[in-house]
């Protein structure tokens, strides 16, 4: 991306649309991915991005992600503007690394905008400068749909009350990552 040094490429592919839009589909699903130099990956106890500031090159092992959508909304070389529905843990930034090479090209990514995370999607957010008590009060949704996905379990009226007194409970009955009744 733009905070590193830009390194222009002398007569670099110049790929068309339909060059583009034909690469697409091999980034679409489960692929795997290599994270990015600067990125939070754990190397030996250290950061990448650490190692990567440093000078110190590292190789990260690739990792899968899924890619549900991936559009042009845009292009119009050397600009390529894209919308892309992908999962958890997914390095946008390599994505579009990989969508270069895959055109014997290179890219730097100059805009990324998170559109949506879960169920909170911008268009329901907030600007910074509206922010105030008002706007929180009638704004403010319930909490719980940050954690929606996670299985859930219904106590009993004792097993409540333990938690709630901060005692144990017998857990043999959950089945986590299924739904409970």
């Amino acid at each position: 991306d733009l905070e590193t040094d830009v390194v222009e490429i002398d007569q670099p592919a110049r790929p068309s649309v339909a060059d583009v839009t034909a690469a697409l589909p091999k980034f679409l699903g489960k692929i795997q991915q290599v994270p990015p130099a600067y990125s939070a990956v754990s190397v030996n106890g250290q950061r990448a991005y650490q190692l990567a500031r440093r000078g110190i090159d590292v190789e990260l092992a690739a990792k899968e992600v899924e890619i549900h959508k991936l559009e042009i909304n845009a292009y119009r070389y050397p600009t390529l503007k894209l919308t892309i529905e992908c999962g958890s843990g997914t390095y946008v930034r390599s994505l579009g690394r990989d969508l270069a090479k895959s055109l014997q090209s290179d890219a730097v990514m100059s805009n990324l905008v998170r559109t949506r995370i879960g169920p909170f999607d911008l268009e329901h957010s907030l600007q910074m400068s509206a922010i105030d008590y008002d706007s929180i009060q009638s704004n403010l949704i319930d909490a719980s749909l940050a954690v929606d996905f996670l299985p859930k379990v219904r106590l009993s009226n004792e097993e409540h009350a333990a938690i709630k007194n901060g005692r144990f409970i017998d857990s043999e009955r959950f089945e986590f990552g299924k739904q409970l009744p």
